[in-house]
Parts: structure tokens; C-alpha cells; sequence
């Protein structure tokens, strides 16, 4: 089978103000550790509890991200300020924050001393988590950090030798210069194959997301079974939503992580610069992050063959402008009287009118049926029932 590489690389921008070459400072003590520290999941977050300053704070580990806390934890604390950045979120919306640094971190019985950390603007993830920050890869770098998702558990130790890890199912696993985010190669697989560079994303809620380079890039070689269409909108970043733009859902036959193989893969395109293995595939594997030696293994949960297949309603909906509207459109013929930019009154008899995106978001996680029944409003001020179902 032909095989397309693909290799894609992430530039960065500083500011000048006091110029910041790179977040990874900061140590742990003490020195040899090994720790089990309990986590919940959240809406496909992984959320942790740190210490800081004697007090309890909400974090989510996210291993794409920055060490940060929130402008509202930043004002409680007032760390000390060294200067500027330019971050993006998953959108690739970009913005500038300050970097400071957390005299003190705690997790379980390690402590993170003077671990650098950027302050993340007003959000509408921090908002509808309810978090006060992050735990990102420029803290865990020294670690290795392993995800057990059946015990809700995560281990971070010194050493790889206090894990009872499996060389057959390891690979090699570069981090970013500037904040240490994990990347990986990936074997897709369609009539031909294709080689991807792509980030271990533990702060993404799906299994994977295709950039739009990337699926520009692979589209003409017969890797994507099935391809749908539609204009819109579907990630929610740090910076909220963005503009619409075309994107695609894509079926792919299988991704293969050396001994472990995923079957029947359903993906979306992203505005985001990385292709992205998301928190999901926590629920196949033991993943374990060797930062200090440069490995990641992925370890079945089950069989090293597994069908990832998830059923999929025909239509996502979308937040703008403070409405609950009909965003993508992936299947027009199976919701004939849906229009894209229709108002959502009611899911499941639940009422959505003046509802705050925050609520609207986790109502939509709440429902586990395969059936939703939609009441939309057009824009001729028509009502429509709907039951749309998952396929």
C-alpha cells in the first residue's frame, strides 16, 4: 500500500515585552515520587483537584496546553508578572496573556515549585467547568505520567520502572520546544495509508480531529471512506466560538498505534493547526506518557483490534449571537425541515429559550438516547417537530 507522510509544524509568538524563550521551568519535589491521584470525567474532561496556597482548586489536565490559571484565580493569588505571549486555542484564535509563575502547586503529595503558568483571559470553558485552571505539559514534562480511565486514576511518578508498562506497545513521542506538548506519529488507513504527525490532546473531548491542512493534504488519496459537508462551526475554544467555515466529517477504516488498532473511526475537520488524539481514547487504552524518555504507549484496554464505532445524529447545533440554533447540517435528507441557522426551542421537551450557552452546552451532554426530539423555530416564524435519530 502507498503510504503519504505528512509532517506538520507549529510556529509560536512572542511578544517583546520581557521576551519568554520557552515555559518549561519550574521543578517537583521531591525528588523520587510515585503518585495516584483520583480524577473525575467531566462532559470527556479530566478534572483534578491542585492545591494551592492551602486552598482547593478545579483544574483539567491537559496535556495540549499550558500550565494557567484563571484572571479570577490570578487576582486571589497575584503572583508576580514576567511578561507577555500569544496563545491559540483550538480554533486558532489567538490572543495575548501574561506568564507568572505558581510559587507552589500541589497534586496529591508532589509539589510543582515555581511552576511557570500563563493566565487565561476570560473564557467560556473555564466558565462552563467551572475550573480555575490547567495542568498542562510545560509542568509535567520531568514526569511520567500514566492515564488509567476505567479506575479514574492517574499516575505520575519519576521513573517508568514503577509502572509495569509493555515495550511492544510504545512508540516515539517528541515534545513542542516551547511548552513540552506531546506528538506522535499515527497510521491512518483507507484503500491507501497516511503517515500523520499529531498531538496527544487529553484536554479534547472526542477521539480525533482532523486539521483542515491535514485533510486538504490526504483527501485525493483514498484514505477517507466517506466524506460529508457542511458550513459552520464546531469547536468551542478558549476564546469561544469563531467564524463559520466549511468542514467535513469524515469516516475513516481504522488508525493504527503500532499494536493497538481502531476500527470504523468517525472524525471531524478543525480549524485548529494539529490533527488531534483526544481524551476518548482513554476508554481503549492505558496511555501512558514517558515525558522524561521521550515515549508513549498505548495499551488496550481490551483487544489490540477494537471497533471505535459511535452512532451520530444528522445535525449539530451551534450558540451565536445568544440563541440555541442548528449549526452543521451533515445529512440534509434525513432532517428535511431543519435549515441551518433555525432557532431551537425545545430538546426533549426541555425548554432552550434564554438559556446561557453554558447551560445550552450541558444540556446537550445530558442526553444519552439515540433519539432527540427538536422543536425549531424557521426563519418565517414557523415551528417544526422534529425526531432526529443517531445512525
Amino acid at each position: 500500500m502507498k503510504t503519504i507522510f505528512l509532517l506538520l509544524f507549529i510556529p509560536i509568538s512572542i511578544f517583546a515585552q520581557n521576551p519568554i524563550h520557552s515555559l518549561n521551568y519550574g521543578t517537583i519535589s521531591p525528588c523520587k515520587y510515585n503518585e495516584e491521584i483520583p480524577f473525575d470525567f467531566f462532559q470527556g474532561h479530566i478534572i483534578i483537584n491542585v492545591t494551592i496556597e492551602g486552598k482547593s482548586f478545579r483544574f483539567m489536565m491537559d496535556t495540549g496546553a499550558a500550565t494557567g490559571i484563571s484572571a479570577s484565580l490570578y487576582d486571589e493569588l497575584k503572583p508576580p508578572v514576567f511578561g507577555k505571549i500569544e496563545i491559540s486555542d483550538a480554533n486558532n484564535e489567538k490572543d495575548s496573556t501574561r506568564v507568572t509563575v505558581i510559587e507552589s502547586l500541589k497534586l496529591g503529595d508532589i509539589t510543582f515549585k515555581d511552576a511557570a503558568a500563563i493566565v487565561y483571559n476570560d473564557n467560556l470553558i473555564f466558565d462552563c467547568f467551572e475550573l480555575d485552571g490547567v495542568l498542562g505539559s510545560n509542568s509535567l514534562r520531568n514526569s511520567v505520567v500514566q492515564f488509567d480511565y476505567p479506575n479514574r486514576i492517574i499516575k505520575i511518578t519519576d521513573s517508568p520502572k514503577k509502572l509495569n508498562l509493555k515495550s511492544k506497545y510504545a512508540q516515539q513521542m517528541d515534545l513542542s520546544p516551547f511548552q513540552s506538548n506531546p506528538y506522535f506519529y499515527l497510521y491512518i488507513k483507507g484503500k491507501q495509508t497516511g503517515k500523520v504527525h499529531l498531538l496527544f490532546d487529553s484536554g479534547m473531548d472526542g477521539l480525533l480531529d482532523i486539521s483542515l491542512n491535514n485533510y486538504h493534504a490526504f483527501k485525493e488519496h483514498d484514505i477517507f471512506e466517506k466524506v460529508l459537508s457542511s458550513n459552520g462551526n464546531n469547536t468551542i475554544g478558549f476564546y469561544g466560538l469563531t467564524d463559520d467555515t466549511m468542514h467535513y466529517k469524515i469516516n475513516i477504516k481504522s488508525m493504527v498505534f503500532k499494536k493497538m488498532e481502531l476500527n470504523n473511526i468517525t472524525a471531524n475537520t478543525t480549524k485548529d493547526l494539529d490533527t488531534r488524539i483526544g481524551a476518548k481514547v482513554l476508554q481503549y487504552a492505558l496511555v501512558t506518557l514517558d515525558y522524561k524518555n521521550g515515549k508513549i504507549y498505548f495499551e488496550p484496554n481490551g483487544n489490540d483490534l477494537q471497533d471505535s464505532y459511535v452512532p451520530k445524529f444528522p445535525l449539530e447545533p451551534d450558540y451565536k449571537e445568544g440563541k440555541f440554533q442548528i449549526g452543521f447540517i451533515w445529512c440534509p435528507e434525513k432532517v428535511p425541515n431543519i435549515h441551518k441557522g433555525d432557532e431551537i426551542l425545545f430538546v426533549n421537551d426541555i425548554s432552550c429559550k434564554d438559556k446561557s450557552m453554558c447551560e445550552v452546552f450541558n444540556l446537550m451532554h445530558s442526553f444519552s438516547s439515540d433519539e432527540m426530539k427538536l422543536v425549531t423555530l424557521n426563519e418565517s416564524g414557523e415551528e417544526c417537530i422534529s425526531i432526529i435519530k443517531k445512525e
